[in-house]
């Protein structure tokens, strides 16, 4: 089971790249490319996009996470 989060131009826009960079230890453009979707297969990319997450349950505006069981199934 995979889980995938997907985040508005406006969600990426209240984030603060920065700070999620500082801790997370890269470049605030990387955060950014994992935040639009570019940058998604590593451990870290997983924790930058939990706590973009948390940030915006904080701010009062989550997003639905997406649990795809057998993407073959999902369709548009």
């Amino acid at each position: 089971m995979e889980n995938k989060f997907d985040f508005s131009e406006e969600q990426i826009k209240k984030i603060n790249k920065t700070a999620l960079a500082e801790k997370h230890q890269v470049s605030s453009q990387y955060v950014g490319q994992v935040l639009s979707g570019k940058k998604v297969k590593s451990k870290t990319s997983k924790k930058i996009k939990e706590d973009a997450q948390r940030i915006l349950n904080i701010l009062g505006d989550p997003i639905m996470k997406i649990e795809v069981i057998n993407p073959e199934i999902v369709t548009a």
